[in-house]
């Protein structure tokens, strides 16, 4: 999380972004923070912050039947 948002303060949006989608993936609470993040910088952090979160939301479905997934 704190790495997350020290890389968007030097203006590394990317890694920034990917580094809070996978704390939120892990935690739900750091999701905030990449939110806000994305609300203060949009074009920056938004895209790559929601494709990770995507991302963590679509592996269970990748590693596991999808039936057991939805149970």
């Amino acid at each position: 999380l704190m790495f997350g948002c020290a890389a968007v303060a030097r203006e590394r949006h990317r890694r920034g972004s990917a580094l809070l989608a996978t704390a939120a993936g892990l935690k739900m609470y750091p999701a905030a923070v990449g939110l806000l993040l994305a609300a203060a910088k949009p074009r920056q952090v938004l895209p790559t912050f929601l494709l990770g979160i995507g991302l963590f939301a679509i592996l269970p479905f990748l590693t596991q039947r999808s039936e057991y997934v939805l149970e």
